[in-house]
């Protein structure tokens, strides 16, 4: 069970719909506020992400106000945004779910003297401070060449996005088959969008798995979808028979893995992500680094179960104690 944080703004947080927190006790004026606004935080990477930005508020001197939706849906969340900018805070971080619609608002608060940094998510066209995010393409490449691997370089997959216009999604999916292009006996028979819903995914790798009685794999490029195809492979009583790779690294995406649900999952470093962007609002505001690398991709890697204990252990998704979220953890994540 998750402890509940200071909560700061209140009023505000109710008329959002959103959840507002902060770490610790109230700073003092000498603190400059920043705060982050995302959407899904409930998600364990967001979570993970969350534990970051508290020690890197502690580290660089920071108020850190952590704000967002629990959905995946954008317009709440630019609803949130545009409401944290009216409060002034020194700097905002966000994590963009739509590649368009955050980059006039952005502009706006930069403008307005409120640097922004994104994280996770990114805009068609840079206008924030940094944008920090995991190298997807990579990282999807990682989980193709490991599924082709494992199919020994023949068979038929399918794969289960959140949506086309995401570009991290399409990358991790451009990625995957970048990976399976090592094996030409490997073919991609289907994709389909899941929305981020698990319910939905499930549907969708239901009905693909009707359609193609013979698949071999199976890849979901997030949380939700990840956990949707799961669902839909052990439904069908296929769990062994199609190899099934996932995104990101939460408690219930491990417990699976090591079931034997998931061959491979995909972890990113979403503790390094909180803690790099802190440390470049902070840096900006205070004027230690006005000109700071533009783009950022941090690390991701694929998690096994022979690796689990060594070199995918970095990318296993861990929280903290100030969320009550486990054991805390320097490592990514």
């Amino acid at each position: 069970m998750k402890k509940s944080v200071k909560v700061l703004s209140v009023g505000l947080a109710l008329a959002l719909g959103a959840t507002f927190s902060a770490t610790g006790a109230q700073a003092a004026p000498s603190k400059p506020t920043v705060i982050m606004v995302g959407a899904d935080i409930g998600d364990p990477f967001y979570q993970a992400m969350h534990c970051g930005m508290i020690a890197g508020a502690k580290k660089y001197n920071v108020n850190l106000v952590w704000t967002g939706t629990e959905g995946v849906d954008w317009q709440p969340e630019l609803t949130a945004f545009n409401a944290a900018v009216t409060l002034k805070p020194k700097g905002i971080i966000t994590a963009p779910f739509s590649p368009t619609a955050f980059i006039a608002p952005i502009q706006k608060a930069m403008k307005a003297g409120i640097p922004v940094v994104t994280v996770d998510g990114s805009n068609e066209k840079m206008v924030e401070v940094q944008n920090i995010r995991t190298g997807n393409d990579l990282a999807g490449f990682a989980a193709g060449d490991a599924m082709g691997k494992d199919l020994g370089g023949k068979g038929k997959v399918a794969v289960i996005s959140f949506a086309a216009d995401v570009p991290a999604q399409a990358e991790r999916v451009a990625g995957f088959k970048k990976g399976l292009a090592k094996y030409p006996g490997i073919t991609i028979v289907a994709e389909d969008f899941g929305g981020a819903d698990s319910a939905k995914a499930a549907q969708k790798a239901a009905a693909i798995l009707q359609r193609y009685p013979d698949l071999n794999g199976f890849f979901g490029t997030d949380t939700n979808d990840a956990a949707g195809v799961s669902s839909a492979v052990k439904a069908a009583g296929l769990q062994g028979k199609v190899k099934v790779y996932g995104y990101d690294t939460g408690a219930a995406a491990i417990a699976d893995l090591k079931a034997g649900v998931y061959d491979g999952l995909v972890g990113q470093s979403p503790y390094n992500i909180g803690l790099q962007s802190v440390k470049t609002i902070s840096e900006y505001i205070s004027g230690k680094n006005r000109n700071p690398q533009k783009q950022v991709f941090t690390t991701g890697g694929l998690v096994t179960r022979e690796n689990l204990n060594t070199t995918g252990k970095p990318f296993v998704y861990t929280g903290c104690k100030e969320l009550g979220t486990g054991p805390y953890s320097a490592y990514a994540g």
